[in-house]
């Protein structure tokens, strides 16, 4: 039994030995290796063009840590370890705060690029390849057996600290261009006269005067908005290049991008205040009136139908010129166009208006308008047409019918009935409802009401004038009568 316990104990010595051996024959042969690995490794490198793909990873190999422990275990055992792995177990403490060191810096520096858009990535391009040169040593020179490692991190915390710097001025200036542009994204261009619970509405012309007015002094403020826009690039400018021309080659695709930011809020703009005055049209809420009045032989609109529509259409077109008063910019730059003399007496000056108005879902919106304002004159006409029932009033000769009453010598029950005929269609007139509202707009019968009542009347003054006229000369006949007999 001593004999096999003894056999057991040296095989188990002999494994327990070929274990150690393996294990300080593999450190003294991997850790030298793992030493000189650069302390930066880059991952994704891609073409210049997209930077925002270039990651940087800490070079920490995990097997560095293992033998860390390993080491520190082996010597608690009563092994002794080799003399590089009892440097590096006694150095752990500044290896990991090398690689925490790393690993914040590298994500404070990816969170940053991850802020930056397209645009602003390529404006900052000779920053991020300063920034780069510094990280550079960090994956072409330095090992984790260096001794400026510590001082290497400090540079890049200053260098990202710098560009972070720079970033958010470029930032600030950004936001403040955007909140331009949400200005002028937000305005109203159908501003309407206010009126109480919807009484003392004002006429067609004065709605779409007061219209234009509002729009003209917000698109002023728009304007101002616009203007101020190319400063702020100028200030960019300035920050990135150290120059103040507002056409800097290095902000050529910064104006690109502006350029049709603009062009997007100016196109959502008239789109957006397109369909809102569409569903001004189409809500039942009255926002102008418009008369009704007997233009013999025809009852119209006052002012008629047409002019209604060419108000409308005007004020549509006057809705999408307002992409007139923003004035492109030169290529590749921020300063606006001049204008450009075609013939001598034909100026042209380039705006957003040639791209905004030609925009499908903009025509498209005006038509729809346009459509929908026909139907309602359409309607409204259709209506008024109930009242050519009382044409006759109008349509008739007075004097020729009361001629040929008179010389049929008509008994008194004919005009009996002829005047209770008339003074029916007074009364009913009366009966009528005075106000049409449809849609946005109010139609005012008043006016035509009356100019009824007064046809029927003046037929029933015409006959009263018959009719004593007739009785005069049959009293005046029995009087002769009388006297002969």
């Amino acid at each position: 039994v001593k004999q096999i316990y003894l056999q057991v104990a040296k095989r188990m010595k002999e494994y327990e030995d070929q274990k150690y051996n393996q294990w300080r024959d593999g450190t003294e042969q991997i850790l030298p290796l793992i030493l000189k690995n650069t302390l930066l490794t880059v991952i994704n490198e891609e073409p210049v063009t997209t930077k925002k793909s270039v990651r940087f990873i800490v070079n920490f190999s995990p097997v560095l840590q293992e033998i860390i422990i390993e080491t520190k275990y082996m010597e608690q055992l009563g092994f002794p370890v080799p003399e590089i792995a009892r440097y590096v177990a006694l150095q752990e403490d500044k290896y990991l705060s090398y690689r925490n060191g790393l690993k914040n810096m590298l994500n404070r520096y990816h969170k940053l690029m991850g802020t930056l858009n397209e645009a602003e990535t390529e404006l900052l391009d000779d920053h991020i390849q300063e920034l780069w040169r510094v990280f550079k040593s960090g994956h072409r020179r330095l090992s984790w057996n260096s001794l400026g490692i510590g001082d290497f991190i400090v540079q890049c915390r200053q260098a990202i600290r710098k560009f972070e710097l720079l970033v958010h001025q470029i930032h600030n200036y950004s936001e403040d261009i955007s909140n331009k542009l949400l200005f002028i994204e937000s305005t109203n261009l159908f501003k309407f006269p206010l009126s109480k619970n919807g009484d003392h509405l004002p006429t067609v012309k004065d709605f779409f005067e007061y219209v234009k007015c509002e729009r003209a002094k917000d698109v002023a403020h728009m304007i101002r908005k616009y203007t101020a826009i190319p400063q702020l690039l100028i200030k960019v400018e300035g920050r990135v290049a150290n120059t103040n021309s507002g056409k800097s080659p290095k902000l050529t695709s910064c104006y690109a991008y502006w350029e049709n930011r603009i062009y997007q809020v100016l196109t959502r703009l008239i789109l957006k205040n397109l369909r809102a005055f569409n569903a001004a049209v189409l809500a039942n809420v009255p926002l102008f009136q418009t008369e009704a009045v007997l233009s013999v032989p025809e009852i119209i609109l006052q002012p008629n139908a047409s002019e209604i529509d060419k108000m409308t259409v005007q004020c549509i077109q006057d809705c999408v010129e307002v992409t007139k008063d923003f004035v492109r910019w030169m290529h590749g730059t921020c300063i606006e166009c001049p204008p450009q003399r075609v013939e001598e007496d034909e100026v042209i000056t380039f705006s957003f208006y040639s791209d905004v108005s030609q925009n499908p879902l903009i025509i498209e919106q005006a038509v729809l308008i346009t459509q929908n304002v026909r139907k309602l004159l359409a309607s409204l006409s259709k209506y008024l047409n109930q009242w050519k029932r009382y044409h006759l009033l109008w349509k008739l000769d007075k004097g020729v019918v009361m001629e040929r009453l008179a010389a049929e010598k008509p008994a008194c029950i004919t005009f009996d009935e002829e005047l209770q005929f008339y003074m029916k269609v007074a009364q009913e007139v009366t009966q009528q409802p005075l106000i049409k509202d449809e849609q946005f707009i109010r139609l005012q019968l008043a006016a035509l009401a009356y100019t009824v009542q007064e046809n029927a009347r003046s037929w029933v003054i015409s006959l009263g004038k018959l009719l004593n006229e007739s009785a005069r000369e049959e009293l005046f006949s029995l009087q002769e009568e009388i006297q002969v007999g």
